[in-house]
């Protein structure tokens, strides 16, 4: 089984630099909540490589 890894970084660091170090990474996706309200945007995420992948075109879903 896959370890999911959750690590909270330099608050002052920009999210888009980070997030292009894993950007070649299958599936790589930025969710991108950091805006300058702290009360609507405290997160961003950055995930890739998923353990699985649901694909779907229409009503078929593989």
């Amino acid at each position: 089984m896959q370890q999911v890894m959750i690590e909270e970084i330099n608050p002052d660091a920009n999210p888009l630099d980070i997030f292009r170090a894993f950007s070649s990474e299958p599936y790589s996706i930025f969710l991108d909540s950091a805006l300058n309200s702290t009360s609507l945007g405290n997160y961003s995420i950055i995930v890739f490589n998923p353990f699985l992948v649901f694909e779907s075109k229409g009503y078929d879903i593989e």
